[in-house]
């Protein structure tokens, strides 16, 4: 079924009818409450990530429980509308002074250039429809970031909530997928017996898990109380259960990535960390492991701990494309691009040097921002964990996209998750650059609230 069709199923739905009269009440709550703000900006990436699995030999992908069903169905017409909310509320919140010197990272436009070269070349040899279906997509969450959470940032109370809601899209889907299994778990582990939830496959399934990971440790290491300190402990554990699940070296390579980068300045903290997971992680999997999921241990120790590369055939093939065709890359063969199991080589092989040009300065930037984040955690200790949080997640995205194709998508859970994230990054770049170069009654004057406490005054806390 199209996007049309799924989108008028989901209008002429009970679901959809419902929805459509909560969308005032819920416009005028968010204009009032930031933090339901934010709750939207993580149901939009949660449904991004709904997809049903599909290969040659399965052509219906088992059915969910009610509602999820109806919901993973409409998963694309729910993130357009999702974006379109956030996008109004971007437009309709009132503007605030702003100390900020940039509110467009410069990596997103790198992305955005290939995108462009991806809308051309199937514009020229694909679907026009598509084309320009996949452009004013991405074109939309483009705006959408910029707009909002981007502008959002102002200080680090809307930083907290931005962190906040990437980590809730973690325990939206561990509670969503738990809903299921209650039920039937049969549907969310099918595919080699290996655990996808509500998304396309395990692959994603474990993107989606491993990227809330370095957000998870940040509002544990936030919270004091430790009331607050277990419930964010209780969802990493969680979250690194059902990567467990997914099977996928992938995920796991992300995580590990992520808590080592985290934890990099302090190594008994990580001990702590490794050790409490190497006892917890055992007793859930002995005592879940084959009953909640209905998934083989066996099956995923095989595939986990696979040293075999999976992907060696379709990386040589990207190459060998990009070696046939250098310049502008393959010719598009069908109605659209496909990307393969991996980003990098991905552009290559459908772009040549001439896409590669702008993902460089992709990695580049990104690695700018990464280093300007550790200076900023050296000089002021107070930030060592927003810093950390960021680099973790950057990096381990980056290391995802050398074996997933997520980079060149264009309304998915990764590209969402990766472009708050550089955000995120270019906040905290900002706030430091401000600091350094500003006087502090400036700073004051312009709206940032976090002055003080770099000029040696009392920290002040603002909360909406």
């Amino acid at each position: 079924m199209g996007f049309f069709g799924q989108l008028l199923n989901l209008v002429a739905s009970p679901l959809g009818l419902v929805g459509l009269i909560a969308i005032p009440f819920i416009l005028s709550k968010a204009k009032r409450s930031p933090k339901l703000v934010w709750f939207l900006v993580a149901a939009c990436c949660f449904t991004a990530s709904l997809a049903e699995f599909r290969d040659e030999f399965t052509l219906e992908a088992p059915a969910l429980v009610f509602p999820l069903q109806q919901l993973r169905s409409s998963g694309r017409p729910l993130t357009i509308l999702l974006l379109g909310i956030l996008l109004w509320l971007g437009i309709g919140l009132p503007k605030q002074p702003s100390w900020r010197r940039h509110l467009m990272p410069a990596p997103i436009g790198c992305i955005a250039a290939i995108q462009l070269l991806l809308f051309l070349k199937t514009l020229g040899s694909g679907s026009i429809t598509l084309a320009f279906l996949a452009i004013i997509t991405f074109t939309g969450v483009v705006l959408m970031i910029r707009l909002g959470p981007s502008r959002w940032l102002q200080n680090d109370a809307t930083f907290d909530l931005a962190i906040w809601s990437i980590a809730v899209v973690g325990i939206i889907f561990i509670l969503t997928n738990s809903y299921q299994a209650l039920f039937d778990p049969y549907p969310i582990t099918f595919v080699q017996d290996a655990f996808l939830g509500t998304t396309g496959n395990p692959q994603h399934a474990a993107t989606l898990l491993a990227t809330t990971v370095p957000c998870l440790l940040f509002l544990i290491e936030k919270h004091t109380a430790w009331k607050t300190k277990s419930i964010w402990i209780m969802a990493l554990i969680a979250v690194f259960y059902a990567l467990f699940l997914t099977a996928s070296r992938t995920g796991a390579l992300m995580g590990i990535v992520s808590v080592i980068l985290f934890y990099r300045q302090r190594q008994r903290a990580l001990l702590h960390l490794g050790l409490c997971m190497a006892v917890i992680l055992p007793i859930a999997i002995m005592m879940f492991g084959d009953t909640s999921f209905s998934v083989g241990t066996g099956a995923i120790d095989d595939q986990l701990f696979n040293i075999d590369n999976t992907r060696a055939g379709v990386w040589a093939a990207q190459l060998r494309g990009f070696n046939q065709y250098p310049i502008f890359g393959v010719p598009l063969r069908g109605d659209r691009f496909i990307p393969g199991e991996n980003s990098w080589l991905a552009v290559a092989a459908s772009l040549g040097s001439v896409g590669l040009i702008p993902l460089i300065l992709f990695s580049l930037s990104c690695f700018q921002m990464i280093y300007q984040l550790t200076k900023m955690g050296k000089k002021y200790p107070t930030y060592v964990f927003h810093c950390n949080t960021i680099v973790a997640g950057l990096l381990s995205l980056i290391v995802g996209s050398i074996f997933e194709g997520f980079l060149l998508g264009t309304l998915t859970f990764p590209l969402i998750a990766l472009f708050i994230y550089l955000s995120l990054g270019q906040y905290l770049i900002d706030l430091y650059h401000a600091t350094r170069d500003l006087s502090s009654q400036y700073l004051i004057q312009n709206s940032n609230p976090y002055a003080k406490m770099f000029t040696g005054e009392q920290k002040l806390e603002v909360y909406d």
